[in-house]
Order: structure tokens, then C-alpha cells, then sequence
């Protein structure tokens, strides 16, 4: 009952159409020129092959004729596959019972309607432990089924584990099917594209009718490297890459309210994504990846987060503790705000993610290393990882190093064009087939020239240990033709 409140008997119905593509419609006792006439009927009755509007009129019908109202494309057509559709799945029914048992050979079945029906067959609760949400998996080279919650997209290796999460979150573990498709392939209305697969026919409109995901993507990287003595010679090395629509309206590196950044202009909070203030206190937001329809569209604008704290006075504590009451308005952030200790003059990292996490809580990092990309810091994206690598391996002994030097380094991390793929944080939270986020997994991020989005701002800040703060940014403007865009820098110093 469950199974068919979920899917609104949506893969076993559909009006009937002489189109040559589609199944006759024939039932029993019951003449196909009557059928033909009822074309607006979505939903059939099993035993007689009444046509009924709604499942109300259906549930009616069934109670006033004791027919079984199970819902079928047709009964001929139940009737000749459902053998078939047992025989692939390799059900076995005893002598004795009308019992069957699912066992775990599913990859044999074909499209949705195979699916559909073999759902029918094995009831809904054996369907899901059979496939293991097949429709919502991925396997692996060593046969493990990655399984991701539908309303956070948090990746789980196992069914119970993400049964746990559920009841921890009370998330929804429902099958994703982004597209709702009745009896039959989905087809683009543009062209003579059709597919089985909702992903790849996201994918097909994004290649061929210029519906590019550059609207779904949000990606930037942060790397911080914070002292842990004062008699380092750096106490604090920041590379901050920004990844955007290159069109977008962005006034360069300035000061302005005391705050020293560049400006979102497009933003209606006209925020920024990395700023400082004149006494050496940090703020760096980077959004949380999600697909664009489960966005808030009414959200405000978490580019002024930074702004806000920047200007409010309050410790980095204080703040996200505020911050952390109204975490939930915002569409997926994360925010890491960074500010001197007043005792040790050693500067102190805390951030707080309001997306795919279980809890939203204030986490303070005493590690050296940090990087922060668009995914929470428990389940980073793989490029993630393999920057903060590259860059503590780089940056490990910088006593040794002249602000020149470290600037090289921090440059050759932030144009790193290496492909951390395939990674299935990126693919799950962009909902991307790998052909389209393939580019998404690299430091460095360009897609092919049609698409004007990627890698257009890298921004260092590097503070001394006699407080000398030196920020560096390096912009692109952008040419109409990518390959011919010019870079720039902007660098300013000052002390606390």
C-alpha cells in the first residue's frame, strides 16, 4: 500500500494511445474500442478493465465488485510478463504457498517497466532489499553498493546504515527518480531523444539545448595553514580559489567598510566569499553543493554572512553561535571564521556547515592543515583531500621560505588542473552524470568552451609573525573566448 501511495501508480498506468510505439490495450471481457474512447483514463481495474480518473473512483469500484484493483498496464500484458519477469528474477514459488522469495540477481532486468513490474511481484519491502535501492545505486569495482539518503544526498555503503540515518534524521529514504515517467522512456521534447535514465537525459538537455549546470554548480576551495608556536616564521598562510560564472558582476579586491575583499555585485546583499578586516579576523564562506530544485528560493543571501561577520564585534564564538540559530534559512553554506587568540596572538580556526550534517554544530580545528571545499570536512570531495596534501607537503617547512617563494607554491596548488575522478560526493550532491562533473573534480576548474564557468579569482593571504599581513589576488577578466582571458593581480599590505 506504501509502494503505491509512492509512486501514484504512476509505472503501471497510463492512457491509452494508438500510438505504434506503445502496447495494444486488450482486457478480458471487455471490448478495446470501449478503451480507445476513454483516453483520459489513467487507471484500470485488474479483473473487468474499467477505466477510472483517480485512484479514489478505482478503490470504489473494488469495494462495490470485490475486483482486484491492483493497478496494471494492461492485463494481457501483466499476465504474459509476469512468468518472464520471475523467471529472470529467479523467484521461486513452492508447491504449496503462493510465497515467493526475491533473490539478488536483479541486473538482468530492463528499464523501468521491468523494474515496475518486478516490483509487483516481489511486494515493495522485498523489491528495495533485493535491489538495494538499485535505482538510487552505484557499484563499485569490488561489487559495494553506494547508497545516498534522498533528502541530504549523504553516501552510505550499506542499507542499515542509512536505515540509522534515517531514524536519527527522519530524512526521507524514498527511491530517487528525478523524472516521473508513465510506461515508457523519457523523450526530449526538443529533439528525437529518448533514454531510460532521467541522469542521462539531464545530461543530454545540458549538452545539446544549452541548459548548462553552471546555475546547479557551486564550487570554491579554501587551504588554511595556521602557527602553532609563536616563533614560526608565518602565522597564518591563506589560498582561497573562487569558482564562478565568468559574466557574473565582481568589483576586484578593495576597502570598504573596513573590510578588505572583493564585492559579489550581483549579490543583493553585495557580499564576498573571502575578506579580512584591519585587525586580522577572517571570514571564508563556500556554499554547499545541492541541486537547484532543493533550493529555497526565498533564502537569503548567504554572501553577506562574511560581511556581517566582519563588522559585528563579536568573537568568532559568539558569532557562529548567532549564526547557528538562523543556519537552517540559508541554502547549504559553510562558513569558517578565523581571528587571533588576544593571549597567544596565534590565530584560531572554527566553522559551522548547515547542509548534510546530522547535527549543525560549531566545530574548532586545532590542526596546522585545513582545507574546506563544498562538501562538510566528514565527507570530503577527493580533490579536497588531495590538496590538502599537495599543499601541507609544500608549506610544511616555511621558516625556510621568503613571501615570494610561498606565493609561487601557493600558485602552483591553485591552478593544479589534476582530475580527482570519478568521486561520488561530487556526482551525488550535483546529481551529474560523470561525463558532466568530470571538470568539477580538480583544483583548478575549467569545462569546455561552451560553458562559461570555473576558476576566475585565486586570493593569498599571508600574515608574518611581526603581524604584517600581505594579500594577494590574481583575477581573471574574462574574454569573450576563454582561452584569451588576461589574469591580473591587485596586491595591498598592511599591519594589524
Amino acid at each position: 500500500q506504501d509502494f503505491l501511495h509512492t509512486t501514484d501508480f504512476d509505472f503501471f498506468s497510463s492512457a491509452p494511445s494508438t500510438s505504434s510505439n506503445d502496447f495494444p490495450i486488450e482486457f478480458p471481457n471487455f471490448p478495446s474500442t470501449d478503451i480507445q474512447q476513454t483516453a483520459t483514463s489513467l487507471l484500470y481495474c485488474y479483473t473487468c478493465g474499467e477505466g477510472f480518473n483517480n485512484r479514489k473512483a478505482l478503490y470504489r469500484h473494488g469495494k462495490s465488485t470485490n475486483h482486484s484493483t491492483r493497478p496494471s498496464k494492461c492485463h494481457r500484458e501483466v499476465e504474459a510478463q509476469g512468468e518472464e519477469i520471475q523467471k529472470t528474477l529467479g523467484i521461486q514459488t513452492s508447491s504449496d504457498s503462493d510465497e515467493r522469495r526475491p533473490v539478488e540477481n536483479l541486473n538482468n532486468l530492463k528499464g523501468p517497466s521491468d523494474i515496475s513490474l518486478a516490483s509487483l511481484h516481489l511486494g515493495q519491502e522485498d523489491f528495495l532489499e533485493s535491489t538495494s535501492f538499485l535505482e538510487n545505486s552505484e557499484h563499485d569495482d569490488d561489487g559495494e553498493s553506494n547508497i545516498s539518503c534522498f533528502e541530504c544526498k549523504r553516501i552510505f555503503t550499506n542499507r542499515k546504515a542509512l536505515y540509522r540515518h534515517g531514524q536519527q534524521t527522519n530524512h526521507r529514504l524514498r527511491l530517487r527518480r528525478a523524472t516521473k515517467v508513465k510506461g515508457g522512456p523519457i523523450r526530449c521534447t526538443k529533439c528525437k531523444y529518448s533514454t531510460d535514465k532521467s541522469m542521462n537525459f539531464r545530461a543530454h538537455l545540458r549538452r545539446n539545448h544549452s541548459e548548462t549546470p553552471r546555475d546547479n554548480v557551486e564550487m570554491c576551495i579554501g587551504f588554511i595553514k595556521v602557527a602553532t608556536s609563536p616563533d614560526e616564521k608565518y602565522k597564518l598562510i591563506i589560498l582561497n580559489n573562487r569558482d564562478e560564472d565568468f559574466d557574473r558582476p565582481t568589483a576586484p579586491i578593495h576597502w570598504h567598510d573596513g573590510i578588505l575583499s572583493g564585492v559579489d555585485e550581483k549579490d543583493v546583499a553585495r557580499g564576498t566569499w573571502l575578506g579580512i578586516d584591519e585587525h586580522g579576523k577572517v571570514g571564508m564562506l563556500l556554499s554547499i553543493t545541492q541541486p537547484v530544485d532543493s533550493k529555497h528560493t526565498n533564502a537569503p543571501s548567504r554572501g553577506g554572512i562574511v560581511n556581517e561577520f566582519l563588522k559585528s564585534g563579536r568573537d568568532s564564538s559568539q558569532f557562529l553561535e548567532n549564526l547557528k540559530g538562523k543556519a537552517e534559512s540559508f541554502n547549504g553554506f559553510q562558513f569558517v571564521g578565523i581571528e587571533r587568540n588576544p593571549k597567544s596572538g596565534l590565530f584560531e580556526v572554527r566553522s559551522l556547515t548547515n547542509q548534510l550534517v546530522d547535527q549543525i554544530e560549531i566545530t574548532k580545528w586545532n590542526d596546522k592543515f585545513h582545507v574546506y571545499s563544498n562538501s562538510p570536512p566528514h565527507i570530503p570531495f577527493k580533490k579536497a583531500e588531495f590538496g590538502l596534501k599537495i599543499f601541507s607537503e609544500s608549506l610544511e617547512n616555511t621558516d625556510e621560505l621568503d613571501i615570494d617563494e610561498i606565493q609561487r607554491r601557493l600558485f602552483e596548488i591553485a591552478t593544479c588542473r589534476t582530475h580527482c575522478f570519478p568521486d561520488d560526493q561530487i556526482r551525488v550532491q550535483t546529481g551529474f552524470p560523470g561525463d558532466v562533473y568530470k571538470p568539477l573534480t580538480s583544483i583548478f576548474v575549467r569545462f569546455p568552451e561552451s560553458r562559461r564557468y570555473g576558476t576566475r579569482s585565486h586570493t593569498l593571504i599571508i600574515v608574518d609573525k611581526e603581524d604584517n599581513v600581505t594579500v594577494l589576488e590574481r583575477r581573471m577578466e574574462a574574454a569573450q573566448k576563454v582561452e584569451e582571458s588576461t589574469w591580473h593581480d591587485e596586491k595591498i599590505q598592511f599591519k594589524l
